[in-house]
Parts: C-alpha cells; sequence; structure tokens
C-alpha cells in the first residue's frame, strides 16, 4: 500500500497544477465583457403608468381546532 501512496500523490499534485493552470487559459482566452459605453438607448414612454388596483380585502382565517399537546423525551448526549 505504500508503494501507492507517493505516485498517486504525485499524479493528484501535477492534476491540480494542470487544472490551475487550463482554466486560467481558458479565462485568459474567454470573450471579454462589453465595454461598459454602449448602453443601449433609453425609451421614453409618452403615457402615465395606470394605477394598480387595491387588492381585496383579507378574510380572517377559521379558527382551527386545538392539537393535542405531545411531549417529546429531551435528548441528552451525556456531552459537556
Amino acid at each position: 500500500m505504500a508503494s501507492w501512496k507517493t505516485p498517486l500523490r504525485v499524479l493528484v499534485a501535477a492534476g491540480s497544477v494542470v487544472g490551475f493552470f487550463g482554466s486560467w487559459a481558458l479565462l485568459a482566452h474567454a470573450p471579454k465583457p462589453v465595454p461598459a459605453v454602449a448602453r443601449a438607448p433609453q425609451v421614453e414612454i409618452d403615457r402615465p403608468m395606470p394605477d394598480l388596483a387595491s387588492p381585496p380585502s383579507l378574510q380572517p382565517l377559521p379558527v382551527l381546532p386545538a392539537l393535542p399537546n405531545f411531549t417529546l423525551p429531551r435528548l441528552r448526549t451525556h456531552a459537556s
């Protein structure tokens, strides 16, 4: 088992390094975002926005019967 530890660690380290530099290269060659200067034209609305209708009145919820009182035993871990 000990003979496999060193090659496995080297393989994991090499994979990490290759993955890091590979993703770094992919991000470096990714398309750049649009410059902040180019913006969409602003559209002006000639008419005012309509008012929203008031929401319907809320009705009180019906009273539910009381549920029986169940007590659960306390969980004790006996830890400090």
